[in-house]
């Protein structure tokens, strides 16, 4: 074996040390877009309200609060699903259009609920 000398060892890329770079450009970008004078005011929280109910159609599943809000969770495949969310209760025909997925159908997926006591279970079986 030959002995070490003191030069510091360069790690080769891909053993980690290029991990370290880009999180040390991350954590630069966070802080320069906190850091940006004049951004709005965060809203202010307002609650849904609490669940009083699940509804399945197919593998739609909308979920009413005791206010108007409610969710809808649509299953798409086993291991995908979309949320949408709607203050008023009401929801449109996908309103963002092929802006957030390209493709949505993915055949028939067999989903079902449960009511699990402190809270709704959505399944889904291959």
């Amino acid at each position: 074996m030959e002995p070490r000398s003191g030069r510091a060892r360069r790690r080769s890329p891909g053993r980690g040390g290029g991990r370290l770079t880009v999180l040390g450009v991350v954590a630069a970008l966070v802080a320069a877009l906190l850091s940006l004078g004049g951004l709005a005011a965060p809203a202010a929280a307002a609650s849904a309200g609490n669940v009083t109910g699940i509804t399945q159609s197919g593998s739609t599943f909308t979920i009413s609060t005791s206010t108007a809000a409610k969710a809808r969770v649509v299953v798409a495949r086993p291991d995908i699903f979309r949320i949408w969310l709607s203050p008023q209760g009401t929801f449109t025909d996908d309103p963002a259009g092929k802006a957030l997925a390209v493709d949505t159908d993915f055949g028939p997926v067999t989903a079902g609920v449960t009511d699990a006591g402190t809270h709704y279970r959505i399944t889904t079986r291959p």
